[in-house]
């Protein structure tokens, strides 16, 4: 690996960039996890500028006292307070008597105070806030650099490590961008970064679009795009027009992330239906199960409203986090292209009965909605009539359900499989005609991509007069020769 990177040492830098930042902060964030877990409690968190955070807990003393998302703290028993430092240095300093917090509250342009008493964070509140990002950030982060190590001077690959790196720096500081903002900017600096990495897999993986390879430099775009998001970010950060600038910038930031996400399943999906070699519509099927999966969650609950809605919902990130680990997972089987497990068979069985437990779901409301209307009064989902309704239409049509989904899976996502006897076949059948060897190495060539689309890979033959193995390829060069009784590497 090393000796590989060291060759191409420039393309190496941003990639390694990401994984020692995302490393970095997976050795402090535990320390500042623990610090804010042992120290007052307000009932509340905040983001940049003081603003109230949309997370909060049932039993926080914030909610209780009616307080919402984007009221801004302003002082605290009379004493301004500029930023999250002089908000937690008063808090260790008064420790766990009563105080007043005064906010103003943007929706109305008025002011308001709350008596507060500071209390102890709760384990499930460290839990959902920092143990389980930071669990998923370190496994999203040894994925991808499995797959780095494995695959380091493949395009696709560094691509891949820096969206999981930045994954890592979005959850392993999740619970600082809510508290302390030590590191917030590189929390926000993340957003950009993830989708334009979401973006260049898009283009480049698993087999780079056609209008990549007529144009390359259009790869960049997705970097380009994130570069000028990145600006804004600092600016709204650093030097912000009003305390909730950053609102805007960082709302782009998820449009991005969402709208990569969108744009990574339309690729994929062409990929699937279009005319790519079998193994390219493997290695896009499962990428797309492991992504829609994973991202189904945060993209429908949190990104889309918060990106095109006016309104911002509460983020709960032990239930959005833990799914994203399917996509690395999924990249990574595909960039490595094991093939030691039927999974085609597998994600076509499991996507039919999932789809098939969805319909089913679908039938209960609808057969509960049509009832409710016939008998103009509103029908309990207990009620044993409709239950009985049910199973006997589940009973009546499951099987014949479950087997119509499943056939229509495999027409729009199998229909054409490797058939790697059919290659073979070709391949001898074309080697009867003049086989000379400039030909039958160009054939060989041919039914190999046709085949496999390996990244690259050069024909070996034997030189009688040296007695050695030497490369002969029209596409890669390669200087290295093996004798008859070298190993293979």
């Amino acid at each position: 690996m090393f000796l590989l990177i060291l060759k191409e040492w420039k393309s190496h830098v941003v990639p390694l960039g990401f994984i020692l930042l995302a490393l970095g902060m997976f050795i402090l964030t535990p320390f500042w996890a623990w610090e804010w877990y042992h120290a007052p409690f307000a009932g509340f968190l905040i983001e940049p500028n003081n603003v109230l955070s949309q997370i909060s807990g049932e039993a926080w003393q914030g909610k209780v006292n009616g307080l919402q998302w984007s009221d801004r703290l302003l002082s605290l028993n009379g004493q301004p307070v500029a930023d999250a430092t002089q908000m937690y240095t008063f808090l260790r300093e008064n420790g766990w008597r009563d105080f007043d917090a005064t906010f103003y509250r943007r929706s109305d342009s008025s002011t308001f105070t709350v008596s507060l008493t500071p209390l102890r964070a709760q384990i499930s509140d460290l839990l959902s806030l920092f143990i389980i990002p930071y669990l998923v950030g370190f496994t999203s982060l040894a994925v991808g650099f499995w797959a780095y190590r494995l695959r380091p001077n493949f395009r696709p690959t560094r691509a891949f490590v820096i969206f999981v790196s930045s994954v890592a720096l979005l959850t392993a500081t999740f619970l600082d961008m809510n508290t302390t903002h030590r590191v917030v900017l590189l929390w926000a600096l993340s957003l950009p970064a993830g989708g334009a990495a979401l973006g260049y897999l898009a283009l480049m993986f698993p087999q780079e679009l056609p209008i990549i390879r007529r144009w390359p430099f259009l790869r960049l775009i997705p970097f380009v795009v994130g570069l000028v998001l990145s600006v804004f970010i600092v600016r709204d950060i650093l030097f912000p027009s009003n305390p909730y600038a950053y609102i805007d910038s960082w709302r782009w930031g998820y449009v991005f992330i969402a709208l990569g996400i969108l744009f990574f399943l339309a690729t994929l999906t062409r990929r699937v239906l279009g005319d790519s070699s079998p193994i390219v519509r493997q290695q896009s099927r499962v990428i797309i199960f492991g992504a829609a999966l994973a991202f189904l969650p945060i993209l429908v609950l949190y990104l889309l409203p918060i990106g095109f809605l006016d309104s911002v919902p509460e983020f709960r990130p032990e239930l959005l986090f833990p799914p994203l680990i399917l996509l690395p997972l999924s990249v990574t089987y595909a960039i490595l292209r094991y093939r030691l497990l039927d999974v085609d068979r597998w994600l076509s069985r499991a996507l039919t009965y999932v789809l098939t437990t969805s319909a089913a779901l679908l039938l209960f409301f609808l057969l509960l909605n049509a009832a409710s209307f016939i008998f103009q009064q509103t029908v309990q989902t207990d009620d044993p009539f409709v239950i009985a309704a049910y199973l006997l239409l589940l009973v009546i049509g499951f099987s014949p359900l479950r087997n119509l989904i499943q056939h229509g899976i495999n027409r729009t996502f199998y229909r054409s499989q490797a058939d790697y006897r059919r290659i073979l076949t070709n391949l001898s059948q074309s080697l009867v005609v003049t086989p000379d060897v400039d030909r039958t190495v160009n054939l060989l060539q041919t039914e190999l991509d046709r085949a496999l689309t390996p990244e690259k890979f050069v024909v070996f033959l034997f030189e009688d007069d040296r007695q050695l193995y030497v490369p002969f390829s029209t596409q890669f060069a390669s200087d290295q020769v093996f004798e008859p009784g070298d190993p293979l590497p």
